[in-house]
């Protein structure tokens, strides 16, 4: 062998330990990517568990108020709900009977019944705009 060959040889043997050693950094890299996706996998689903949790204790107190609400006179749940901000009051009013939430509505000061009916209205009306532009 000549010693041009020598040195290309040399150069590509070279080249070649490079090439593992980028090839083991590169293999690492990737055990320790699945090793952290997995990681972020197993935390969302714990999140998506305690987010459920936390969804159904959120319904059951709103369905409690609901039952409170229900189960008093027109008058006095309209008295009650004219003090209580809209944010607070559609949750439970979106769970109430219709035939329960009527007479209330009857017994409420106009502008904060029409605000109420708006926002029912809105977010009837919100599932079926969403389905049509999909």
């Amino acid at each position: 062998m000549t010693d041009e060959e020598i040195d290309l040889l040399q150069a590509l043997a070279e080249r070649r330990r490079e090439l593992d050693l980028r090839a083991r950094r590169l293999e690492q890299r990737e055990i320790l990517l699945r090793a952290v996706e997995q990681r972020i996998e197993e935390k969302a689903g714990g999140l998506r568990v305690l987010l459920k949790q936390q969804e159904e204790q959120t319904d059951d107190q709103y369905k409690s108020l609901v039952k409170i609400y229900e189960s008093m006179k027109p008058k006095d749940a309209a008295r009650i709900f004219e003090e209580m901000d809209l944010a607070v009051l559609m949750p439970v009013v979106e769970r109430m009977k219709e035939r329960k939430t009527a007479p209330i509505l009857a017994k409420m000061n106009p502008v904060k019944a029409t605000a109420i009916i708006t926002q029912l209205a809105q977010r009837r009306k919100a599932p079926t705009e969403n389905a049509e532009k999909q």
